[in-house]
């Protein structure tokens, strides 16, 4: 399975609304003085079991799509909104946010599609990096 799709199901499953709640508690590690892996790791999205490969291929991704991911997740759980993340597979590397606005929490929700090249490059921006 590739990285990026196990990360949108670990990313789904702790910013769903019953989930919102206890993962807002690891807001912090979302702070812009932190790496977007350090924090998907505190919320479990990353996990040690994954080796090095997850975390690499995140981190490989253009700064300005880690940076919209960051920004959507600390929105997210500061105003306890649920988000759901899909991945595509494509050419390059694109992301689109949308935020369905309702009257109140409950009745809103962001969507993020994130497509990145699949398979990844052998290096570069994107690559994943090899298993030692």
């Amino acid at each position: 399975m590739p990285h990026t799709q196990l990360m949108t199901e670990r990313a789904n499953e702790v910013l769903k609304r019953d989930m919102l709640e206890a993962s807002a508690t690891k807001r912090g590690a979302f702070d812009s003085n932190m790496s977007l892996t350090t924090g998907l790791r505190e919320l479990g999205i990353i996990r040690d079991s994954d080796g090095p490969e997850l975390a690499g291929m995140i981190s490989l991704l253009p700064h300005s799509i880690q940076e919209t991911l960051r920004a959507t997740v600390v929105s997210a759980l500061d105003r306890r909104v649920p988000a759901q993340i899909v991945w595509l597979p494509g050419h390059g590397y694109e992301v689109t946010v949308a935020e369905a606005v309702g009257v109140d929490a409950v009745t809103t929700a962001i969507s993020v599609v994130l497509r990145t090249p699949y398979p990844l490059p052998e290096s570069g921006p994107g690559s994943a990096p090899k298993a030692t």
